[in-house]
């Protein structure tokens, strides 16, 4: 039940095969437990996203350019390659949702379980901004959600690009705002 309006928190792709880029940007991860923690805190649900391909990756397609030039590294996973990030308070009573494209909503259960939660709010964090945290604020601002986006949640390999959609582009569809300032607007 939520107490706390009807938001939840949507962290993206922080899986164990980004482990690489994750372990040289301590600061993000350290960002993302303080807000999962902030959303604890609020009564707050919590909902993971991750990349779950077939063997062999079937479901990427040849036209799909973005993909396919990462196709590599979802074709033949090692066992935990998919699983929420070891470094996240990630908890039984958190959500896991399996996707298949940079869109959390794309491909994946995440829209029936936001409306049978009765979510209209969501805070965003996530890897990468350029990827799964563009595409998933794109979608949800055309499915109506109020969003925030937490500029010091997200993390992306060229910060030239984040701080760009952290300031000209999340602005037009979302609150901006960092990780202490979310936890003082409740």
């Amino acid at each position: 039940m939520l107490t706390t309006g009807n938001s939840a928190l949507l962290i993206l792709d922080v899986q164990n095969r980004g482990a690489a880029h994750f372990e040289k940007n301590k600061t993000f991860i350290d960002n993302v437990n303080v807000s999962i923690q902030t959303a604890r805190n609020k009564n707050i649900p919590i909902i993971f996203t991750c990349y779950n391909f077939r063997e062999g990756a079937p479901e990427i397609n040849k036209n799909n350019k973005l993909f396919n030039t990462i196709s590599f590294l979802f074709a033949s996973p090692k066992e935990g390659d998919n699983d929420v990030y070891k470094e996240l308070n990630k908890q039984k009573n958190d959500f896991e949702v399996k996707k298949m494209r940079n869109s959390g909503f794309t491909g994946s259960e995440l829209e029936v379980l936001l409306k049978s939660l009765n979510v209209n709010h969501l805070v965003i964090g996530g890897f990468t901004t350029s990827g799964a945290v563009l595409s998933t604020v794109r979608e949800a601002a055309d499915k109506d959600f109020k969003l925030t986006v937490l500029s010091d949640c997200c993390t992306d390999a060229d910060e030239e690009v984040h701080k760009m959609l952290m300031e000209k582009i999340f602005t037009k569809q979302a609150e901006v705002m960092t990780k202490n300032d979310w936890s003082k607007t409740y």
